[in-house]
């Protein structure tokens, strides 16, 4: 029976209902179309959507893909460069009585025993900006490897996956879980009767990395082992690894970090205890850091020996990680007068990694008795299923060229063929007092083509002098080249060497008009501020006491240093707490002239025609003056993964992808692309062609998705061991770490996509890193420039691209014709400021760092971005004046253009970002009159369209209404509690 309603309550109720939903309706369109939320949305739900028209006949194709889609780009990155990666830097640690390769019978596959959480949950990268994705399980790499994989055990661990787990750390939350669990034995127990046919156990132990977060000291915060960190072994997987040992007579251990190195000594314990107790037992020891999409593809290749192990050590792996120098002087430290004001000390200089250990072991001269209980493997360490010997030419030095030369030959004396890495070291003259200096540094490196048994190669080798000079920012306040004999050796690794040879060398002072050959001025002090704390307020390790002084960690309850300084223009007290948008309190802080600037000119020049033009070219200022003040406010404010659009010179908006893992993003649902190894394994291969192959894979996946931008790599040192980030950087070395992202950098350049490396610099640890008022991290000059800077200058300086481009020229009628040249030029045009403090200052706002070093001395042009904008010390007027030129935010952030001086800054950094941009893949296409036409959203066209439904019937609604209350019409509402079939007269009265 149907019920009647008072027809009155029901137009009032709808009416509100209809009321309520048009206002939702128009709030969530302002909102969602409003420029802080539009770009957020649109990367959320697709990116957005351009197309391009205009231009004629002219072939502006500057870049050519190899591809014909964007997934097969993807492909082809996953099918060939990343296996081919893990391959080359995979590094064999131990391989006892020859067990590995794994040689298949006749006629048949090796079978092997697959154990461990690990084993079904592979570490192909770390987590964050430098986000990856496995494509690839073990098992089923392995069986495409001429392996065949115990389904038993393979079974018993995929079944009891879901109740134990390895934690990982989650950027966008801000959360992390470093829970350690591994299998219990008991668990194989129904498969023991299959280990006499896959009688060959692998064990693998895994470990994660991510962004934010180091990695624990002490695991028992984690539910793990008290007294135990996170990169070694736990109890549980001690556990397994002595079941296994037990069970089988073959077994090899792969060590899976990230990119961290790991402390071996419990498992070197466990696998001696097995072969004391057991003549038939053979084991083998592995390392491979993050291996990408599809690097397991590769691992297998190296265990069955159809290629040679001959990745090497990037890092002294030791056996007691806390014994470091760096250890006690890494993590959560606050001045306890400041509120919340964290900081950390480089006490240990230049002394990082091997050069510690080397120096330490030549002070001790003890037969290596210290060296050998300090150091587990060599940086630079790393066996061959095949054995080889170097032999050095003599030394030429050549005075006019600044230049020392010789040949290294390489001889394959084993019977498998293999690569070999040949690592050139300097070991300088050094004397007490003087500027310190480790007792070897890396010079160069190359790595030989596959040698049969037998074969030969020989390297030459051209190293300019003044790689050998040390910083002085004492005395000279600049590079020095001391006189004296020089030791130049073939290393076998950082330890141990196979040949070496002297030269004698006069000294050379790099200052003033003596510049460096690589510099565009001498460099000379540009962080005397940092200087003066360490000498003041810190112990720096020195040579001169041989280490006696030793490191130590930061007295408890500890307060500001308090001293009169001879370089800042504020105390310490201030600075560290200061949100004034002064440039740098260190120096001159009118940087930029306040002369008058013109902006929003009519004018007829388009970006292209900038193409290939120098920096300084003057056609730079007319083009410049054509760009309005809002435009120049947008590009500079909205950086954040993207370059802006700028309509009035026809620039096209770009895509800036994270991150050091290849194209990812958490932001934009549209960014796809490969994952690339870790930038650890990377450089284990210690060979630059796979470093820039991989490279020009990252520009051809850039190219064919449209991508122009990279926010990567990552060019950090691994100072410390449980650096959160260790993944995403390649070594504790920086000429390694240098070469490494030079060919990176190079690669993907010629495909046209520029790297934003980053993050420059002293960005060694995430505690604190953009909490606690952004971690002021204090070092002294000699580690910041031949530590902490090098690998970027190394890639500034000597990344090179051939760029194509349009020669104009007009003929005596008018007619303009076009044509394609090609020039030589730097390939490095980006550069990520850090979130850290460098001293008191936060990175991107430190002139010292943004222009007088990076843009003065190493002649750097391009554009520099912000680390994410968000933070407190990141000041725009501040990053602007001192050299920083965009913000990495999706929300549009504040750039002032009410001064003069605002003005200024402003167009220089327009200036910067268009000479990036215009070099780049963002122009293939383009030619004069081209213009990018931006697309609606498909998220918007979708809003739109429900909003107009819903507009619709708003306004049918009212339309009902007007009817109705003139009476043309009547409603009758009936609430229906069963069949409505009742007729309802005008009053709203049904009959009964």
């Amino acid at each position: 029976m149907a019920k009647t309603v008072n027809r009155k309550k029901h137009i009032i109720k709808w009416s509100i209902i209809m009321a309520v939903i048009a206002a939702v309706v128009i709030a969530v369109n302002c909102v969602a179309m409003s420029p802080t939320f539009y770009g957020i949305i649109t990367m959320a739900f697709g990116g957005a959507r351009y197309e391009t028209t205009g231009g004629g006949d002219v072939d502006a194709e500057y870049y050519t893909s190899a591809y014909d889609s964007h997934d097969a780009a993807i492909a082809g990155t996953e099918a060939t460069i990343i296996p081919e990666a893990v391959t080359e830097g995979v590094v064999l640690l131990e391989n006892d009585d020859d067990l590995l390769p794994l040689a298949a019978s006749a006629g048949s596959k090796a079978k092997i025993s697959l154990f461990g959480y690990d084993s079904i949950n592979i570490v192909v990268g770390g987590t964050g900006s430098g986000q990856s994705v496995g494509k690839v399980d073990m098992k089923s790499a392995l069986e495409s490897d001429n392996f065949e994989v115990n389904p038993d055990v393979w079974n018993a661990s995929a079944e009891n996956a879901d109740d134990y787990s390895r934690g990982a750390v989650d950027v966008v939350y801000n959360t992390a879980d470093f829970h350690l669990d591994e299998f219990p034995s008991s668990i194989y127990a129904g498969a023991e009767s299959s280990y006499a046919s896959y009688d060959t156990a692998v064990y693998m132990i895994g470990r994660a990395g991510g962004e934010a977060f180091d990695l624990p000291r002490e695991m028992n915060e984690w539910e793990g082992d008290a007294g135990r960190h996170y990169l070694e072994l736990t109890s549980e997987e001690e556990s397994l690894l002595s079941y296994i040992c037990g069970k089988f007579d073959k077994v090899v251990v792969i060590i899976n970090t990230a990119g961290n190195m790991f402390e071996t000594g419990r498992i070197e314990t466990i696998l001696d205890n097995a072969a004391r107790g057991n003549t038939d037992f053979e084991s083998a020891t592995m390392f491979v850091a993050g291996m990408g999409s599809t690097g397991a593809n590769g691992l297998g290749d190296v265990l069955s020996g159809a290629v040679s192990p001959s990745g090497r050590m990037t890092d002294t792996w030791l056996r007691d990680i806390t014994a470091d120098p760096s250890y006690v002087n890494s993590g959560d430290f606050r001045y306890s007068d400041l509120d919340n004001v964290s900081y950390v000390e480089y006490e240990e200089g230049i002394y990082v990694g091997y050069r510690y250990y080397e120096t330490m072991d030549a002070i001790k001269n003890d037969g290596g008795a210290w060296y050998d209980s300090a150091v587990a493997y060599p940086f630079g360490y790393g066996l061959s299923y095949t054995t080889f010997t170097q032999t050095m030419s003599d030394i030429t030095a050549d005075d006019e060229a600044e230049t020392i030369s010789f040949d290294v030959t390489v001889t394959n004396t084993g019977e498998s063929a293999g690569k070999e890495v040949v690592q050139i070291y300097s070991a300088p003259p050094y004397s007490a007092g003087g500027t310190e200096k480790a007792e070897k540094v890396l010079l160069d490196f190359a790595k030989t083509d596959t040698l049969d048994g037998g074969a030969s190669a020989t390297i030459k080798f051209t190293i300019p002098v003044e790689e050998l000079a040390s910083y002085d920012y004492k005395t000279e306040k600049a590079y020095v080249l001391d006189a004296g004999e020089y030791t130049i050796s073939a290393g076998k690794n950082a330890h141990e060497d196979f040949d070496a040879k002297t030269v004698e060398l006069d000294k050379k002072v790099y200052s003033g008009e003596n510049k460096r050959a690589s510099d565009s001025v001498a460099a000379t002090n540009r962080f005397d501020d940092m200087n003066e704390y360490m000498e003041k307020a810190t112990e720096p390790l020195t040579r001169a006491d041989g280490f006696a002084g030793g490191v130590s960690a930061p007295e408890s309850g500890r307060k500001l240093p308090v001293y009169e300084s001879e370089y800042c223009d504020m105390p310490l007290s201030e600075m560290l707490v200061s949100k004034s948008p002064e440039a740098d309190y260190t120096y001159d802080a009118s940087v930029w002239s306040g002369s008058d600037m013109t902006f929003g000119e009519d004018g007829e020049l388009e970006l292209i025609q900038l193409r290939g033009k120098a920096y300084d070219d003057p056609m730079w200022d007319d083009l410049l003056d054509q760009v309005t003040e809002r435009e120049a406010q947008l590009l500079i404010g909205t950086g954040g993964y993207k370059t802006q659009k700028v309509d009035s010179i026809s620039k096209p908006a770009t895509k800036d992808p994270d991150g050091p893992a290849g194209f990812t993003s958490f932001m934009d649902a549209s960014i796809k692309g490969s994952s690339i190894p870790a930038a650890t394994l990377i450089a284990c291969t210690w060979n630059k062609d796979i470093a820039e192959r991989l490279g020009e894979a990252i520009g051809e996946e850039g190219l064919a998705g449209g991508y122009s931008g990279w926010y990567a790599p990552a060019t950090n040192m691994h100072r410390y061991a449980l650096g959160g980030r260790n993944f995403e950087y390649y070594s504790e070395d920086p000429v390694l770490a240098g070469h490494m992202t030079t060919y990176v950098v190079q690669g993907a350049a010629s495909r046209g996509v520029y790297s934003y490396i980053k993050h420059f610099a002293l960005n060694e640890q995430e505690t604190n890193r953009k909490t606690n008022n952004n971690v002021a991290t204090w070092a002294d000059e000699q580690a910041i420039r031949e530590i902490y800077l090098k690998p970027f200058e190394m890639c500034v300086k000597n990344a090179r691209m051939e760029l194509k481009y349009l020669e104009e020229s007009t003929d005596a009628e008018g007619n303009t014709t076009y044509t394609k040249a090609t020039k030589e030029m730097r390939a490095c045009t980006a550069v990520m400021s850090s979130y850290n403090r460098i001293g008191a200052l936060w990175a991107g706002a430190r002139y010292g760092l943004m222009t007088l070093t990076l843009r003065d001395e190493w002649g750097f042009e391009g554009m520099v971005i912000t680390d994410y904008f968000s933070t407190e010390p990141q000041n725009m007027t501040q990053m602007l004046r001192t050299g920083n030129d965009l913000a990495l935010t999706t929300i549009a952030a504040n750039v002032p253009m009410a001064t003069a001086e605002d003005k200024a800054v402003a167009r220089n950094a327009v200036h910067n970002i268009l000479y990036t941009v215009v070099n780049s893949n963002a122009m293939n296409g383009y030619s004069f009159g081209v213009r990018q036409v931006e697309l609606m959203p498909v998220w918007a066209i979708l809003m739109i369209t429900i909003s107009a439904v819903i507009g619709a019937a708003w306004l049918a609604w009212a339309v009902i209404l007007v009817l109705d209350a003139t009476g043309k019409t009547h409603i009758v509402y009936i609430m229906a509690d069963g069949p409505a079939d009742k007729k309802k007269d005008a009053d709203g009265h049904g009959d009964n």
